[in-house]
């Protein structure tokens, strides 16, 4: 992982918490813990910018992302948890199996493995 991606890590982070904390301060949306919704969202956001995109960061990424959004739904009583929780198993299935039949590549370190002639 090169130094500049991780130097950009903790800036993005402090953002993230800062935004999400203010949000929920000034009362952006009542009754929302944005500091736990930006979190989730920049987990899913920095996955992709510390390792790339790739099949694994797809689904790693897109899950957090897709927790954050149906947290907020939950926190806005358009879903209940007993939704949001089998829902974000089915988004996670279709994440993976997306990953697997769109032409996303794999993690390098999985590339690097396979010239080696290791078994991954």
């Amino acid at each position: 992982m090169g130094k500049s991606k991780l130097t950009v890590a903790a800036p993005l982070v402090l953002i993230g918490v800062g935004a999400g904390w203010l949000l929920t301060e000034l009362e952006v949306v009542p009754h929302v813990d944005w500091v736990w919704i930006v979190a989730l969202a920049l987990s899913g956001v920095l996955i992709f910018v510390l390792s790339g995109f790739h099949k694994l960061s797809f689904v790693g990424g897109g899950f957090f992302l897709l927790a954050a959004a149906f947290s907020f739904a939950r926190q806005q009583g358009m879903i209940s948890l007993r939704i949001e929780l089998p829902t974000l198993l089915i988004g996670t299935g279709v994440l993976m199996l997306l990953a697997r039949i769109l032409p996303i590549p794999e993690p390098p370190w999985l590339e690097d493995r396979r010239l080696a002639g290791e078994e991954p």
